[in-house]
């Protein structure tokens, strides 16, 4: 049916039979009859053509027309066929146009010629069909696409739509292969579509917040945009990006609780306001699994969102936690926490290196030898230099008595804290204390009456001369000891963190398990063992991975029993039992009893101590030397440095053995700006890469790959 002139689609003295033609069509176009506007369909430039009724056609074309355009109305055109548009085609109208296509058969095209659609356009694929776009969808003024039933399938070609839904029991398949689709609000599947997005990016950057209900299936790279933007279900992204086109403005992404998201990488600001991700119901978590070995960012606002995977995950000093964050580093990016390195390590009070507090309110790390023993927010105050005291205790669970004359256990570690000036009191100032999640399992272990973190609490001493890591001489007249139990706990890795906040007076710290403050003057030192018996033993120990082997040897007729015991240095005389009468592996008739025993969770990050007691059957006993099995770890490490850089990156690699390093920057928005391979040597090495002008200013992720093992680094180019 060829329809002539301008007016109401329901007029049908534009229908005529042919091009051009005189004969008319008594009904209008039905499911069956093809609809061609072409150069005889319009008298001149500028005519209209408006939806005014419910209509059907099969095959739609616009072809070698002048400049028209269609109105719908706010009507619904069924098409059970194709459609082609054409170049001087326009789509006016802000009532919108509902486009319903119901074809059954195969390989249909849809051709727009990237005509922008009219406002309140809505896009419906349906009857079972196969479409093939042929051109870009420009509906990006509150428009929507369904796909109800049927397969639809891109071709490369972009996409600009506010809204897509694709929900239902129908068979669907979408097929967006490299497709780009922007301007999204809404992104709402569900878990029966079959979709291909693997080479696809997301961008959501239409109006009001974003949501995306991912349908559980993977994702190349999705962008959100704007200040409000939510996940649902458990969804697989290479890459996740949330940047901000002005760093003072917020941004938050809301995860569906309950889920995971796995992320390969996950792209954020790192500066100005806190970016926050939160789970969607407080107090129940969300989780992102990080499928890279790493992520450094900082200025975020974790809530009640857990972060698991084979790396080291850094939110950043800068960022808050509330809630469970569980695998999330709230540190600098690629900082340590301060483990003993050596038996001198213990029971010294040690100074660390001092920082410059000049009232910026933000947080700084206290270290010492590199790792990190405390972080500070001066709360606006110049407190000048500041510094760190603390001590470590060979003994994980010493007894002391609290202020009702219970007998209660500190910590192994405590901390005395410097300032050139006090804080004032309408300015407090907040502070982070670190300490090792091995000292804690050693302290637990010891102490029934603690079985989390939240069951400990702090006592502060303030004196004169006697703030010194010490408590045996906390007796100073006029001392004042104060009961803390307000700490906020968390836990990441190997390490946990108390943070303590309205603080007005920095002084010595230690914490322990009760409900009232340490007396230091009713608390006696732990007295030492008595000398034991010790008999030089055939007794050897190595370390297996996570786990320590021991192995002893006895000549002749044996009766005995073997318990292995534990300490945490050569000289200490606190052991503790983690073995009791161990086996023996061979016959009672060989001439050399042989002994196997592991320590199944030892002190990670440092060396064990352990002896053997003896019990003959008349109860009598005596113990072996004390062996020492040195931690051995296996990994390789990767740093870069400078950050931020200009044309030129350093980068250091310590290496298990000899091989290939893959090195890749990849910019926030997932394309990757160099790469390339670089031989290296086992232990360490250094390449220096150099960057060229194709390498623009901005936030990149430094990702190496070396002997298997997958490291990533955030870095800026200036």
């Amino acid at each position: 049916m060829n329809n002539r002139g301008s007016g109401a689609w329901s007029e049908l003295g534009h229908w005529a039979t042919t091009s051009g033609g005189k004969i008319k069509h008594q009904s209008l176009p039905t499911a069956e009859d093809d609809v061609v506007f072409d150069l005889n369909s319009f008298l001149f430039s500028g005519q209209k053509i408006t939806l005014d009724v419910e209509a059907h056609t099969k095959n739609i074309t616009w072809t070698n027309i002048r400049g028209a355009s269609f109105d719908g109305n706010g009507q619904t055109l069924n098409i059970h066929g194709g459609l082609q548009a054409h170049l001087d085609l326009t789509f006016t109208g802000v009532k919108g146009l509902n486009l319903i296509f119901k074809s059954s058969g195969i390989n249909i095209p849809v051709n727009l010629e990237a005509r922008i659609l009219a406002p309140n356009t809505v896009l419906t694929f349906e009857g079972g069909g196969i479409w093939e776009l042929q051109s870009q969808i420009r509906a990006a003024a509150n428009g929507t696409i369904n796909l109800n039933e049927g397969t639809l399938k891109t071709n490369g070609h972009p996409i600009s739509v506010n809204t897509f839904n694709s929900v239902g029991t129908a068979a669907r398949t979408l097929e967006i292969g490299s497709t780009s689709i922007d301007y999204l609000s809404t992104w709402n599947i569900n878990p029966s579509l079959n979709l291909d997005a693997t080479g696809a990016t997301f961008t959501l950057n239409g109006p009001n917040t974003h949501v995306f209900n991912g349908g559980g299936k993977s994702y190349k790279l999705v962008t959100f945009h704007g200040s409000n933007s939510i996940i649902n279900q458990s969804n697989t992204f290479v890459g996740l990006s949330l940047p901000k086109a002005d760093l003072a403005e917020g941004n938050t992404l809301t995860l569906e609780s309950s889920q995971t998201q796995t992320v390969e990488s996950l792209f954020t600001p790192g500066a100005g306001s806190l970016t926050t991700i939160k789970s969607s119901i407080a107090g129940q978590t969300a989780n992102v699994n990080f499928s890279s070995f790493g992520f450094c960012t900082d200025y975020l606002t974790i809530s009640d969102v857990t972060a698991t995977g084979p790396g080291n995950y850094f939110a950043g000093l800068a960022s808050t936690s509330i809630g469970t964050t569980t695998g999330w580093n709230f540190l600098n990016c690629g900082s340590l926490i301060y483990s003993p390195k050596a038996p001198t390590d213990f029971n010294a009070c040690t100074p660390s290196l001092s920082i410059t507090s000049t009232g910026s309110n933000t947080w700084q790390e206290i270290k010492y030898e590199g790792e990190v023993i405390a972080a500070i927010r001066d709360g606006g105050n110049i407190l000048g230099e500041v510094s760190i005291d603390f001590a470590v205790n060979s003994n994980p669970n010493l007894a002391l008595k609290n202020a009702e004359g219970s007998i209660i256990n500190a910590f192994a570690r405590n901390w005395r804290i410097r300032s050139s000036n006090q804080p004032s009191a309408d300015k407090p100032v907040s502070i982070r204390l670190y300490g090792l999640a091995s000292e804690l399992e050693a302290y637990s272990a010891a102490n029934n009456a603690v079985t989390s973190l939240s069951d400990l609490s702090f006592t502060t001493y303030s004196a004169g001369t006697t703030e010194n890591c010490a408590y045996i001489d906390n007796t100073e007249d006029g001392a004042v000891t104060s009961y803390l139990p307000n700490a906020t706990f968390s836990a990441t890795g190997n390490y946990f963190t108390a943070e303590l906040t309205g603080i007005s007076d920095l002084t010595e710290y230690y914490l322990h398990n009760g409900t009232s403050a340490i007396d230091f003057i009713a608390s006696q030192p732990v007295k030492e063992e008595p000398a034991v018996t010790v008999e030089e033993m055939d007794f050897t120990g190595h370390w297996n991975a996570k786990t320590v082997k021991l192995k002893w040897m006895v000549a002749g007729r044996n009766t005995a029993s073997y318990d292995v015991e534990i300490a945490t240095s050569l000289e200490s005389n606190e052991f503790k039992t983690i073995i009791t009468n161990a086996p023996r592996q061979n016959s009672n008739n060989a001439a050399v009893a042989v002994y196997h025993a592991e320590d199944v969770s030892p002190l990670q990050g440092q060396a064990n101590y352990y002896r053997l007691k003896r019990v003959n059957l008349d109860g009598s006993f005596t113990y072996s030397q004390t062996i020492e099995v040195e931690f051995k770890p296996s990994a390789n490490s990767v740093t870069a440095s400078p950050n931020p850089f200009t044309n030129k990156v350093r980068v250091v690699v310590n290496a298990e053995k000899a091989g290939e390093m893959l090195v890749k920057l990849i910019s926030e928005y997932g394309q990757v700006a160099f790469e390339k391979k670089v031989k290296i040597s086992a232990g360490a090495s250094e390449t220096d890469l150099t960057l060229g002008p194709q390498v623009k200013p901005g936030i990149y992720l430094l990702t190496t790959e070396v002997n298997g093992e997958r490291q990533t680094q955030r870095l800026i180019k200036q």
